[in-house]
């Protein structure tokens, strides 16, 4: 029986020893446990079982009520650290969070810079090689006007190319028709 009450009581810590209802509820609960031993071997029912307040030595009671104030004072920094990890956390993750929006900014801005870019080189490539074909067609033009007719077109404007002839004049029959049209220095000092 002595057992039991102790079991019993044992479960509460010295704080809630001294808290009213803590005290009650556990005297409840001890009198259905020696209830169950002393009905049954005894015939014997215990109906209430009162518990006074504790009391201590005044040192002591004054350690409890020191430990009690200590534990809530560390049991709040631990909770105010705690808070202060999660804003740091929490600021961490929000830092990253804009360094990976302006990391993706960047990156969209980059890729539409170099759209633009490769669009006005594709541009100035098209530009060029229009230039550069309009420069190449007329020189063609103006080449063609320049040269003598080929023989391919000179048959097809009716008049056919004798053989062995050429479009092109030979350089042996080019100073001979320049010499024949002057006269020479020779005859010139002779007369």
């Amino acid at each position: 029986m002595r057992a039991a009450l102790v079991d019993t009581f044992n479960e509460l810590t010295r704080e809630k020893m001294n808290e009213g209802l803590e005290r009650v509820a556990k005297a409840d609960e001890a009198a259905t446990a020696v209830n169950k031993l002393l009905r049954d071997k005894y015939g014997i029912e215990v109906t209430l079982i009162t518990v006074e307040n504790p009391s201590s030595y005044q040192q002591y009671e004054q350690i409890v009520r020191q430990r009690k104030d200590t534990d809530q004072e560390v049991a709040a920094l631990v909770q105010e650290q705690a808070q202060e990890l999660a804003a740091k956390a929490k600021q961490v993750e929000d830092e990253t969070k804009k360094a990976e929006i302006v990391k993706t900014t960047t990156v969209a801005t980059n890729k539409v810079l170099l759209n633009e870019a490769q669009a006005d080189k594709d541009k100035k490539v098209r530009t060029a090689e229009g230039y550069r074909d309009t420069t190449k067609a007329d020189a063609d033009a103006k080449l063609a006007d320049q040269l003598p007719p080929s023989p391919k077109a000179n048959e097809s404007r009716g008049r056919p190319m004798r053989s062995g002839s050429s479009a092109w004049p030979s350089r042996s029959a080019a100073p001979a028709a320049a010499s024949s049209s002057r006269p020479s220095m020779r005859s010139a000092s002779r007369r």
